[in-house]
């Protein structure tokens, strides 16, 4: 399908940039990773109804090396699956898989990170999603922020989708 397809090359060009970033550490020594900028979900549990949304989403936003990750401007039949007040998201770094969805009334948020090791360089990956549902109790519209992005001594780069999704 599409999706697998952009997910596929999105993951691909992911693995090319740090196989590149590896080779130059060699070069220039290990510096410091830079931050990620990207919200952590927080506050009190939220209630959602269970539902499964999709839609497209299109691309708003890049910083650093972003626009080598994801060349796409859009992510089509993008899902999210609410369930006991957990969401799992079409992600990107498979990061937002079953996580508490927080936040009071319709708009929602959740998040994850993910930090990995490999030939001596750290990177912190992280995902955030903010829903903006028509009703929380029994959703069947939502507006979606998804942003994610991952930060070494050689790459910090964050992208940013929206769009709005519908009950399937």
């Amino acid at each position: 399908t599409m999706k697998s397809k952009q997910i596929i090359i999105m993951l691909l060009s992911f693995i090319i940039l740090f196989s590149i970033s590896c080779k130059n550490d060699d070069k220039t020594g290990n510096g410091g990773g830079g931050s990620l900028n990207i919200p952590t979900a927080s506050g009190n549990p939220a209630s959602v109804g269970n539902v499964t949304l999709k839609g497209n989403l299109t691309r708003t936003g890049t910083t650093g090396q972003g626009e080598l990750i994801a060349p796409d401007t859009t992510i089509q039949n993008y899902e999210v699956v609410i369930k006991d007040n957990k969401v799992t998201a079409g992600s990107v770094l498979q990061i937002l898989s079953g996580k508490q969805l927080f936040g009071d009334g319709n708009v929602v948020e959740a998040s994850g990170e993910l930090v990995e090791v490999s030939e001596g360089i750290t990177t912190t990956s992280r995902e955030y999603i903010k829903l903006t549902l028509d009703d929380a109790k029994n959703p069947t519209k939502v507006e979606v922020e998804y942003i994610f992005g991952s930060s070494n001594s050689e790459v910090n780069y964050t992208v940013t989708y929206t769009g709005n999704l519908t009950k399937q």
